[in-house]
């Protein structure tokens, strides 16, 4: 059989070329089976007389077992030198018919399947969906009888199989085959397929040599241009370098169970449900209907669907595809996906210009760290390019930029991590040196101070002119739990924050910043025309104006009239940085947005929550010294001890924290005389280093799960 098949991935429609279909996004489907086959057959190290019926007898242990331990002796004939089922047992984990269960081997839905039929055919479907060229080979001996030195040649040639150099891997191959009925030996020491081997290989998905062909460019390679909602979004990223400061690095999930093993396709499916504006809880459900997933588990699609472009809230609770989304949808094309991925998360395009000459994934993983991103959010990314074509897997451990991404990244506006803030990463240059701190606590300090130097630096950073206080402005919201967008440009806003209020009505702002060097702004830097305009366009329920200082007179008159906030930029930073600290909701911290004493209000707040971890200081403080005495001590007995002490707490107080430390902080302390009045139930220290130890690994927990911070454990 001769094969011809183009240099590159062809583009666009579909062609047959040797039986094999070529549509495009069915290229990738054939790319992603490939990748998840075996690069070897399954070797039981028997005589080929007995192998079927070796891996039955096996299935038959397994099954009246229920499960063996992985250092066990397989008891069965023949395993005279006490082989344990962690060796004769790893065949058949590669062929799926046996799964490991917590360090004990059990048979998989597929190992009861063939225990019940016996079916030579089926186990045959099985090798075929799992081995690299198992089915390959069998399509080839359709053709044309083949020497297993002739059939070697054929695969290397086609599949571009440098590193098979010995018949070793056809042998094993074609064994499978003859114990199965597909194959037989004929004259000359050639094998060619049965009538039941022609039969079955029609059904089975084969992949194509295209599909594993990404060695050169061909001027037939054409990248489609994308549809105007998605270039928009390049062009922002190109006109606006900037902009990539604001590229997200949220956690990444989108399903993919072993039925549907194409990511892009799957959020594809995900994405045109949502074509029509639809409830979230309605969209999960679907979700989870359509792929087989347990409710729980798709609730963290929705984050990632929003940072990622491809939805967005219209109104409370109902979602639909952005218009970027809905015209991938209808280009149906792979790399649109990409496109609108990249133009709203970072370490996209940019992987396939640092992939450009192959990188092992180690080194992908290292880069990533630059940019803001983690090892797990870098193989979701990896995974997507692969499917579109654009990234190769070159060997288990390296990834290799195709001729189709080299092409594609050749007109995509990447950035440089030096160019690219990071999460801990300043935005004036100079104040940070060495490597950026992942660590949160360090990003909000940073930012804090960015709003500081930027409020009196327009230039700041080399960007446009007051763009580095809006990208601070941004980030500091943004740390501390809002949506925030940085927009700017001509005719809108520079930030836009949304919140949720504790009723559950979501709430929006529109940020004015203003950074000058003289220090102070008056009314003619601020167009209340254009900010009323703005107002209107983004339905924001708050106005704030933020800069380093404000002249009195006309602007203080037209902020109250119209009920803006006046927000210093030194305020500001000092507010966040300690909300963020005392883990402030935002429908607390909008206070700050509530005119004409929202700054002040938010203080306030601020104050309070300060006295009531002082007084939290304060308890611990003498319950243990009290203990040491042996005496347990109360709510009343500190309200006297320190009645005349500078904190002087009152006794609600101490009640109120007595409570946080025997619930919120359970273990802690530990009541020695139960009595119904709280104020006079006396406490002893517990467990404390314990609770200290449990609550820190809880935060670790949380930051770990929601921002994908490095954990403690790794």
């Amino acid at each position: 059989m001769e094969i011809n098949f183009p240099k590159g991935v062809p583009q666009g429609g579909s062609s047959n070329v040797g039986g094999f279909n070529l549509e495009t996004n069915g290229l990738a489907r054939e790319r992603e089976l490939w990748r998840l086959q075996k690069s070897s057959a399954p070797d039981l190290k028997v005589s080929k007389e007995i192998l079927f019926d070796r891996v039955l007898d096996l299935l038959e242990v397994l099954k009246e077992a229920g499960t063996v331990r992985l250092d066990e002796a397989a008891t069965i004939s023949g395993n005279s030198q006490g082989r344990t089922w962690r060796s004769i047992g790893s065949p058949l984990v590669a062929m799926g018919l046996v799964q490991n269960q917590g360090g004990r081997l059990g048979l998989s839905h597929e190992g009861r399947s063939l225990l019940s039929s016996r079916s030579k055919v089926e186990l045959a479907s099985i090798l075929a969906s799992r081995v690299r060229l198992f089915g390959e080979l069998l399509l080839a001996l359709t053709e044309r009888p083949l020497t297993t030195k002739e059939a070697l040649d054929y695969l290397v040639e086609k599949y571009h199989l440098s590193t098979w150099k010995s018949v070793a891997n056809i042998r094993t191959r074609t064994t499978w085959l003859e114990v199965l009925g597909m194959v037989e030996w004929l004259p000359e020491n050639k094998l060619g397929a049965t009538q039941l081997g022609r039969t079955v290989v029609s059904d089975w998905q084969l992949v194509s040599p295209v599909a594993t062909y990404f060695e050169e460019s061909d001027s037939n390679i054409k990248i489609p241009p994308a549809p105007a909602e998605v270039q928009a979004l390049l062009d922002n990223l190109r006109d606006h370098p900037e902009a990539h400061a604001s590229r997200n690095t949220y956690n990444i999930w989108v399903p993919s169970p072993a039925s549907d093993p194409c990511k892009i396709e799957n959020m594809q499916t995900c994405v045109s449900f949502a074509l029509d504006p639809i409830s979230r809880e309605e969209l999960l459900a679907f979700i989870s209907t359509r792929f087989g997933l347990k409710r729980s588990s798709v609730d963290s699609m929705m984050p990632f669907m929003r940072a990622a472009g491809l939805i967005q809230e219209v109104r409370r609770g109902i979602y639909t595809a952005t218009p970027a989304a809905a015209a991938w949808i209808r280009s149906g094309s792979y790399i649109d996906f990409v496109r609108i991925l990249h133009g709203h998360m970072r370490f996209v395009g940019e992987i396939l210009v640092f992939a450009k000459d192959g990188v092992p994934r180690a080194g992908v993983y290292e880069r990533s760290t630059q940019f803001g991103m983690n090892r797990e959010k870098s193989r979701w990314i990896i995974n997507f390019l692969v499917e579109a074509g654009l990234l190769v897997e070159s060997s288990y451990s390296s990834i290799r930029t195709t001729s189709l991404g080299r092409l594609f990244v050749e007109d995509l506006p990447v950035s440089e991590p030096t160019e690219t803030a990071s999460p801990a990463e300043p935005l004036v240059a100079g104040l940070q040196q060495g490597k950026p701190d992942d660590s949160r606590n360090d990003s909000i300090a940073v930012a804090a101070l960015d709003v500081k130097k930027c409020g009196v630096d327009p230039g700041a950073g080399r960007r446009g002119a007051g763009s580095a206080l809006e990208f601070a402005i941004e980030r500091m919201f943004s740390l501390v739990g809002f949506e925030a967008k940085k927009i700017g440009g001509s005719g809108d806003t520079d930030v836009v924050v949304r919140w949720t209020e504790e009723s559950g009505d979501i709430r929006t702002a529109i940020i004015d910043a203003k950074s000058t060097s003289s220090g102070v702004i008056s009314h003619t830097s601020v167009s209340d025309v254009a900010i009323s305009s703005h107002q209107k366009k983004h339905s924001a329920d708050y106005v704030a104006i933020v800069a380093p200082g404000f002249a009195e007179g006309t602007l203080t008159e037209i902020a109250s009239r119209k009920s803006w906030s006046l927000i210093l930029t030194e305020e500001l930073a000092e507010l966040l940085e300690a909300a963020f600290y005392l883990g402030l909701p935002t429908s607390v911290i909008a206070h700050i947005f509530r005119a004409p004493n929202g700054p002040r209000q938010l203080a306030e707040v601020i104050e309070t929550y300060r006295r009531n971890n002082d007084i939290i200081k304060l308890i611990i403080h003498r319950v243990c010294e009290e203990w040491d005495n042996a005496e347990p001590v109360s709510a009343r007995d500190i309200s006297l001890i320190e009645r005349n002490s500078s904190i002087a707490p009152t006794v609600d107080e101490l009640v109120a924290g007595f409570e946080t430390l025997t619930v919120s902080a359970a273990g802690a302390l530990e009541v020695v005389e139960e009595i119904p009045d709280p104020k006079h139930r006396t406490y002893r220290p517990g467990e404390i280093q314990a609770t200290v130890n449990r609550l820190r690994t809880l935060a670790d927990s949380l930051e770990y799960g929601a921002f994908g911070l490095p954990s403690i454990w790794d």
